[in-house]
């Protein structure tokens, strides 16, 4: 069986380091990163979709890329191929 992918309204907890945050990827209507709501088109948003847990995933930034490591998945809605 395959590992569930990261796709529209999933939860997931990524770790920078000894830094971790949870996000739920969402529309970018819905968007409140406050409130742990991470746009589906935000850098971080399109990066993580398509990758599971223990995923190490580069999201781009201006001056460099940001490597983050998918900790857990929480919920799997709706996944987009990669």
């Amino acid at each position: 069986m395959t590992e569930p992918t990261i796709g529209m309204w999933s939860k997931v907890r990524v770790k920078d380091g000894p830094h971790e945050e949870v996000w739920e990827i969402v529309p970018a209507e819905d968007a409140d990163p406050a409130n742990g709501r991470l746009s589906a088109e935000s850098p971080m948003g399109r990066a993580l979709i398509g990758h599971r847990t223990g995923d190490n995933v580069n999201v781009p930034r201006p001056e460099k890329r940001w490597p983050v490591v998918v900790s857990h998945l929480y919920t799997v809605q709706v996944s987009s191929g990669r």
